[in-house]
């Protein structure tokens, strides 16, 4: 046969074309894992910060400035002490350790699936990662700057290490640290019991040797304690005031055992339905579990698996009865129960195949992501907060609703629904028993409450004496910004005023008389706390505006929102 030949095409050989693996292979669920942690990568950069982001970040500068009084759930602080000094805002400060909790993310993605492939094979355990991964409020907070990601990966490492390994000295003492660190970083790692004892008997029922296995679990337990009370000892006898933090804890952790459960009132019952509308298949998952595992057949978990799927499943139903299961929650407690939701998945491939649930999974995921909040609010954030910095270039004392201006120091309660119930109870110092005692010169008009408060409204949010120390001691400066101030009417009378703030303020507008003596407007006058003798000097209404000529950002303030909702 000539060269020519054989270089010819063969018109009838068969071309080898594009095979998309079959509809039942692992290829699908693993597919869609990788684009739901695209979706994941993208939320972490673009979403807007919440209001529980920045106080989290808020505590990592009360640290730094030894401000930091509160042991409990603090301990992330030291862990990322280091990103403040970064360039940039607190935006761009939690946009960065939101990268380190989409490492989380993986760990949690990791551990689910170790486990789950304890009891499935591998295309059912990549499922099960999906289904976690794609759940609507996942999708939204699974990269938050929260306990939660940080907690779901130890917890889950911790339980992933107990299930699968041998258990000898390293391993009990890796499954003990991860497990002890999560108790310390925020006490409803308690609410994973119920998973770690069901796993503890699956592991003492099945070893040959049940004594020796029954060692090293009360081994495992004594070393859970031991290593939590020797991280929160030198984690609390580092910060502040020995006396003040040890007080500080006693009530921290007597008021979350009070706060922590209840039955009928709480406030986040209405996230449950929504919660089950964004993520279908983890609802159904999460729904057609018990109902198996109560179902005894010939193909389904032995004994002691069965007791371990129903601890790992046990923990979702604290929605029924914990306090603080707001969104973001769902990305702490959905892990344990996706493992167990192993039998379940086989109830569906039985009808649907692995492609065709994890093509449906990851297209609801693209549709809750693209009508997710990506027009700018963070980009509006960061405006507010070089702004701060610009007018203030030191740090100064500051009312809001959640800790906005981390580098600043914000002198009320975190004015969640919780924390504003311990404040109007007198748990907290009220605003006006903190404006008496040192300087606050700002309020950022960050939520309704405060708008109200500052036009005079009536707000439930508030006891009246803080309402009215906000209502008569700060004046609009810019945007959201009020500052320590006061407006004297032009109409020829003396005004008796309470000024709260003292400080050095500018005039403004006018001349003013202040205590008998006039100042130009643009003068700077030196006011002690107290109440004092205004009058406008000249037939225009004048302002006293707490700082030395504070200039306002050329710039026009960003349009609110400043937040997104969850």
């Amino acid at each position: 046969m000539s060269s020519e030949a054989a270089m010819a095409p063969t018109q009838d050989m068969p071309r080898a074309g594009l095979r998309l693996p079959a509809a039942g292979a692992a290829f699908w669920p693993l597919a869609g894992v990788i684009l739901a942690l695209a979706l994941h990568l993208g939320t972490a950069l673009q979403r807007a910060v919440n209001w529980d982001e920045f106080w989290h970040y808020s505590q990592i500068h009360a640290l730094r400035d030894g401000t930091l009084i509160q042991p409990l759930q603090t301990l992330y602080t030291r862990v990322f002490l280091w990103v403040i000094d970064l360039p940039g805002t607190g935006v761009d400060h939690i946009v960065i350790l939101r990268l380190f909790m989409f490492g989380c993310l993986l760990a949690i993605c990791a551990s689910i699936h170790a486990m789950a492939l304890r009891f499935a094979d591998r295309g059912t355990a990549w499922l099960c990662v999906l289904i976690y991964l794609t759940g609507g409020y996942v999708l939204h907070h699974g990269t938050s700057f929260r306990f939660d990601p940080m907690a779901g990966a130890l917890l889950m490492g911790s339980l992933a290490i107990m299930l699968r390994s041998r258990l000898n000295s390293w391993f009990i003492l890796a499954t003990a640290a991860l497990a002890a660190i999560a108790l310390v970083l925020t006490i409803k790692s308690v609410l994973y019991a119920p998973a770690f004892a069901g796993v503890a008997w699956l592991r003492w029922q099945e070893a040959e040797n049940r004594n020796a296995m029954l060692a090293r679990l009360a081994a495992l337990a004594v070393a859970t304690g031991l290593i939590g009370a020797a991280v929160f000892f030198l984690h609390s006898h580092t910060l502040g005031q020995a006396e003040v933090v040890d007080a500080k804890a006693k009530f921290g952790l007597l008021n979350s055992q009070q706060k922590m459960f209840g039955f009928g009132n709480l406030p986040y019952y209405s996230v449950i339905p929504r919660a089950a509308v964004l993520a279908p298949l983890a609802a159904i998952c999460v729904l057609l579990t018990p109902a198996i595992l109560l179902k005894r057949t010939a193909q389904g978990p032995a004994g002691a698996e069965r007791v371990a799927l129903w601890g790992l499943w046990l923990p979702i139903t604290v929605l029924a009865f914990y306090h603080n299961s707001a969104p973001y929650f769902y990305v702490f407690i959905l892990p344990p129960v996706l493992v167990a939701a192993v039998v379940a998945v086989p109830v569906l491939t039985r009808r649907y195949s692995l492609a065709a649930l994890s093509l449906t999974t990851i297209a609801i995921a693209c549709g809750i992501w693209a009508v997710d909040d990506h027009s700018g609010t963070q980009g509006r954030q960061r405006s507010l907060l070089e702004a701060a910095d610009r007018m203030f270039p030191h740090p100064v004392n500051y009312f809001d609703l959640a800790g906005m201006l981390g580098r600043h120091h914000k002198q009320n309660a975190f004015m969640t629904p919780w924390g504003t119930e311990l404040y109007l109870a007198g748990d907290t110092p009220s605003m006006r028993d903190t404006m008496e005692r040192e300087p606050v010169p700002l309020v950022l008009d960050n939520d309704p409450m405060f708008t109200n408060a500052l036009h005079g409204l009536p707000d439930p949010h508030f006891l009246p004496q803080d309402a009215a120390a906000l209502r008569d001691n700060y004046l609009p400066f810019w945007g959201p910004f009020w500052l320590a101030g006061k407006a004297v009417r032009a109409d020829g009378a003396d005004h008796a005023e309470e000024f709260l703030v003292p400080g050095a303020y500018t005039v403004e507008d006018a001349p003013v008389r202040i205590d008998g003596q006039d100042y130009r407007a643009g003068e700077i006058a030196t006011i002690a706390r107290g109440r004092h003798e205004l009058r406008a000097a000249g037939d225009t209404d004048a302002r006293l505006i707490w700082g030395t000529r504070l200039a306002r950002p050329a710039d026009s303030p960003p349009p609110e929102p400043y937040w997104t909702s969850f």
